[in-house]
């Protein structure tokens, strides 16, 4: 097989290279790589391949720090915001939304295109939806492409390699080891948490702090006092080989003593729930330090999938039973 190329041209600009190299094919019919270039436009127009027939084909790159710009048979146009592993930001989406409006004026909005192209993976896409794009990910890639196996060209072939090696870091997490785990490793257990797991207002992403930072996973953020205007939240945080339980302050200005009062009279409540649980691995109390977002307690000793799961399970009946108890004590 030999070496592959985009194991060291992982940047964005080299997908654009690569996504703009594949469209360009479009313009020549019978070609071994025209048909899943077609297929590939199909799914960027959202239209049925058979119906597109391309006369015309100008392709920009980087217009106006717009990523990806196609102009097809100056009927359609297809904007791209290319990401591997970061995500948007700056309202960067709206804003290309806007210029594109300004600066291609005779396309129809129908016809306009505002295409997300994920390669890596991400917590959420609600922001990326609400700004009016559609996302194309990594699976979808590799969908097209698993209908096009004949080709041999290979640039094309070292790219589908490319991507089925990130599908497979994703998927690993399976059957490897915690401690095996890579970051694509962790992505995907988080990814599969939030499909198969019903956890409350879930999200995950890179936490970075003082020690090198960790792949992070936070779930069930739950409000005291119960209301508009919360003083503190509880909540649980998984920080790869840990589950850690949380308290976050509202006000992040508030004063360091009384922040570490709110964060003791949390844990003076939440030790005797632990002392009472018959659970093989209990949470242990952490050193505790001053901040806005504070570790109470901690579940470690995590090996595998299964362990970690059961001990996400765990951690959530004592969460329970730690809210339950807040809420009534500041009923009462």
């Amino acid at each position: 097989m030999g070496p592959n190329f985009f194991s060291y041209a992982k940047t964005e600009l080299t997908n654009d290279g690569f996504i703009c190299w594949l469209i360009d094919w479009c313009k020549y019919p019978g070609a071994e790589l025209y048909g899943v270039a077609n297929d590939l436009l199909s799914v960027l127009l959202n239209k049925p391949a058979d119906t597109i027939h391309v006369t015309d084909l100008k392709i920009h790159q980087q217009y106006k720090n717009i990523d990806m710009l196609f102009e097809i048979n100056d009927e359609y146009l297809i904007v791209i915001e290319d990401k591997i592993d970061s995500k948007e930001h700056s309202d960067q989406l709206k804003k290309y939304k806007a210029l594109i409006h300004t600066d291609f004026p005779s396309y129809k909005d129908d016809n306009r295109n505002f295409i997300y192209l994920k390669i890596g993976d991400q917590s959420s896409y609600q922001a990326v939806e609400s700004a009016g794009y559609r996302l194309v990910h990594r699976s979808d890639l590799l969908n097209i492409f698993a209908n096009h196996n004949y080709i041999q060209h290979p640039l094309f072939r070292q790219y589908v390699e490319h991507l089925n090696a990130i599908q497979d870091q994703v998927e690993s997490f399976s059957n490897l080891p915690i401690e095996d785990w890579s970051a694509r490793a962790w992505q995907g257990f988080y990814k599969d948490l939030q499909v198969s797991k019903s956890l409350a207002h879930n999200h995950w992403g890179y936490v970075s702090n003082s020690n090198g930072g960790f792949w992070g996973f936070w779930w069930n953020h739950t409000p005291f006092p119960a209301s508009t205007q919360p003083e503190y939240w509880t909540y649980l945080q998984i920080e790869e080989d840990r589950i850690a339980f949380k308290v976050e302050i509202a006000d992040p200005d508030r004063p360091g003593k009384e922040k570490s009062a709110i964060r003791n009279r949390v844990w003076h409540t939440l030790a005797p729930i632990i002392e009472e649980s018959t659970i093989d691995n209990p949470p242990v109390k952490t050193r505790f330090r001053q901040g806005t977002w504070m570790s109470l307690a901690e579940i470690s000793g995590l090996a595998d999938h299964e362990s970690l799961i059961e001990s996400i399970h765990h951690a959530e009946a004592l969460m329970t039973q730690l809210n339950q108890t807040l809420s009534t004590k500041i009923k009462a």
